[in-house]
C-alpha cells in the first residue's frame, strides 16, 4: 500500500545550539495515500530507516521560520531560465549573499510568482542527515505548507519547539503556495506564552479570518485569549494540533526545498529510477548474445566437420595430390577429368554447352537470329551474332539460366560459361 513518512525537523536556531542534533528523536508520522495517520511517535533517524525504506516517499517538514516566501513580479520566460534569474530578481530584498541561499519557485500566474528562499548550508545539513534513512524518494517542505486551509482563511499552528521547551514555533499558511513562520523564546507561563504568540500572529495575517491549531496544553489559554477579543485577527476556530492537521494539504512539487541540491548532486543518468529497466535490458542483451554465439559455434562446428569430410574423401580418392586449395572444386574437376578419360561428356564440354546454347537461343529469339561466329575457349563459349542490335539480352540470359549457364556481353561478343555456384 502506498504510504508517506513525514518527519518534523527542528528549527535551525535550535540545531545550531544543540550538539549532535541529528541523533535526537524527531516527531514522525507514517500516513496512507489518503493522508490517514497509521503510525506516529518520536524516534531518531537511524530507527526510522526501516519505515523510510518501506514508504513510497519521505518528506521532511522544515520549520517555517527557516524559509522565507516572496511574491514577486516576473518577466515572461521559461521556468528553467526563471529559476536561474531568481537571485538577481530578489537581490535587493535579501540580507545575505544570494550564493548562500537556495531559491525554488512555483509556476508564474498573471506575471507573478511565489519564491521560497532557504539557507543553503542548513538545507545541505538536513539532506546529509536524512541520507541515513535510505529513502526511496526524499523531499523537504515548510511545515506550514502542509496545514489545512479553507478559502479566504489563514491557518496557524502553534507548538513548543522540540528540545527547547522555552520556545514556541508559529507556522502560518497564507495560501496554497505561501507561508511564514516565527520562533519565539518565551517564559514558563503558558498563558503568557500563548498571549505573546497570538499577538505575533498579527504580523502576518492582520484583519484576516484565522483557523488556529494549538498543542493540547495551550488549548485552554488560547480559548480564553480568543474570548477576551483583544487580538488583531479574527479567529474563527481553535482545534488541538495533531498529525492529521500537519499533513492535510497536498504539497506542490515545485517548492521542494531539496530539488536544487538533488539536481546538483545527481549523476547525468538517474540509475535508481531506471535500474530495473536497465537490468532487464542487459539480461535480454546477454541472452541474445549468448544465443547468437551458440548458433555461430554450432554452424562453425558443422562447417568444420563438413570440410573435414570433404578433405578425407578427396584424400581417399586422390592420395597423390599434395596441394589442396578448394577441395570441392578440385573434386569436381577430377570427376570431369575422369569422365573425359572414359569418353563421357561433361557439363563443360563444347558439344553439351553449344547444344544448350542453341536451345536457349531459340527460346529467346523465335524469329531466328543467326550467329556469325562461335568459339570454345577456356571452358567458355564466345558467340558473336550477325546483328547485335536485335539480340534480346535479358531474354537470352533468362533462358541460359535454366541450363545453369551465365552470360556476359562485351564489345559485341557474348561469353557463355557454366555457373558453378561460386558467384563468379
Amino acid at each position: 500500500m502506498a504510504s508517506t513518512l513525514y518527519i518534523q525537523m527542528p528549527p535551525k536556531s535550535v540545531a545550531d545550539t544543540t550538539v549532535g542534533w541529528q541523533d535526537h528523536a524527531f516527531p514522525f508520522c507514517l500516513a496512507s495515500a489518503d493522508k490517514r495517520p497509521m503510525q506516529h511517535g518520536r524516534q531518531n533517524l537511524n530507527d526510522l530507516k526501516e519505515l523510510a525504506r518501506s514508504a513510497n516517499q519521505t518528506i521532511l517538514l522544515v520549520a517555517s521560520s527557516d524559509v522565507s516566501f516572496f511574491d514577486i513580479e516576473v518577466p515572461p520566460m521559461p521556468i528553467q531560465k526563471l529559476r536561474a534569474a531568481l537571485p538577481n530578481l530578489l537581490e535587493e530584498q535579501l540580507l545575505v549573499d544570494p550564493s548562500e541561499l537556495l531559491f525554488v519557485c512555483g509556476n508564474p500566474v498573471n506575471s507573478r510568482c511565489t519564491v521560497a528562499v532557504v539557507g543553503r548550508i542548513w538545507t545541505e545539513a538536513l539532506l546529509a542527515a536524512a541520507q541515513v534513512l535510505d529513502a526511496r524518494k526524499l523531499s523537504a517542505y515548510p511545515l506550514a505548507l502542509s496545514l489545512p486551509q479553507d478559502p479566504d482563511t489563514a491557518s496557524v499552528a502553534i507548538e513548543h519547539v522540540l528540545g527547547a521547551e522555552d520556545q514556541i514555533m508559529l507556522s502560518v499558511k497564507l495560501s496554497s503556495q505561501s507561508c511564514a513562520g516565527l520562533t519565539l523564546s518565551l517564559g514558563r507561563s503558558e498563558s503568557a506564552n500563548v498571549g505573546t504568540a497570538l499577538s505575533s500572529i498579527g504580523l502576518f495575517c492582520r484583519g484576516r479570518n484565522l483557523k488556529l491549531f494549538v498543542e493540547n496544553s495551550m488549548l485552554l489559554p488560547t480559548q480564553k485569549a480568543v474570548e477576551a477579543n483583544s487580538l488583531d485577527v479574527n479567529i474563527i476556530q481553535v482545534e488541538v494540533l495533531d498529525w492529521s492537521h500537519k499533513i492535510a494539504a497536498d504539497l506542490p512539487p515545485l517548492l521542494n526545498l531539496f530539488s536544487l541540491l538533488v539536481q546538483e548532486n545527481q549523476a547525468s543518468f538517474d540509475w535508481p529510477k531506471w535500474r530495473w529497466t536497465v537490468a532487464l535490458t542487459a539480461c535480454i542483451g546477454l541472452v541474445s548474445v549468448f544465443g547468437l554465439n551458440f548458433e555461430w559455434f554450432r554452424l562453425k562446428s558443422e562447417a568444420s566437420a563438413l570440410n573435414g569430410s570433404l578433405l578425407a574423401t578427396y584424400k581417399n580418392l586422390f592420395p597423390q595430390e599434395n596441394s589442396l586449395r578448394d577441395p570441392l572444386l578440385q573434386l569436381q574437376q577430377k570427376i570431369e577429368q575422369s569422365k573425359r578419360m572414359a569418353g563421357q561428356s561433361t557439363e563443360e564440354d563444347f558439344l553439351v554447352m553449344s547444344g544448350q546454347l542453341a536451345q536457349a537461343w531459340q527460346t529467346a529469339h523465335p524469329q531466328g537470329i543467326q550467329l556469325a561466329n562461335l568459339e570454345y575457349k577456356d571452358r567458355s563459349l564466345i558467340a558473336k551474332p550477325k546483328n547485335v542490335g536485335e539480340v534480346q539480352v535479358d531474354n537470352l540470359r533468362s533462358a541460359l539460366r535454366e541450363y545453369s549457364l551465365k552470360l556476359e556481353v562485351k564489345d559485341g561478343n557474348y561469353k557463355i560459361w557454366r555457373d558453378d555456384g561460386s558467384g563468379k
